[in-house]
């Protein structure tokens, strides 16, 4: 949400730093050394509903967050935020119109 005068005229800017956010754990380094671990984060990232059930103890919960919030994992991958550089860069004239036009009847009223 982009919010005050700087930060809606930066539009571009702030979105490109917020975009830099959009990292997923890296799990290659943990499938060569325990599969039960790899699986189980695999299994929790693609099904996170399952994270606070009755499906792990709050034990396992609090490992498992620690490892996804941890550098354990052998860094974080970026493609999704390099993909969403692409996407932004190829629309950002569309998006600019966008704006223009919302903001323009916004400020009509």
């Amino acid at each position: 949400m982009l919010k005050g005068k700087k930060n809606a005229l930066n539009w571009l800017t702030e979105t490109k730093k917020a975009l830099n956010w959009f990292k997923y754990p890296s799990l290659k380094k943990l499938a060569n050394k325990n599969l039960k671990q790899f699986l189980t984060l695999n299994s929790l990232l693609h099904y996170p509903q399952y994270f606070n059930t009755s499906h792990l103890s709050k034990r396992m919960n609090a490992k498992y967050r620690k490892i996804l919030k941890g550098n354990e994992l052998n860094g974080y991958g970026s493609e999704y935020s390099s993909a969403g550089m692409i996407m932004l860069e190829k629309q950002k004239d569309r998006l600019e119109q966008e704006i223009n036009s919302y903001l323009g009847n916004y400020w009509k009223k």
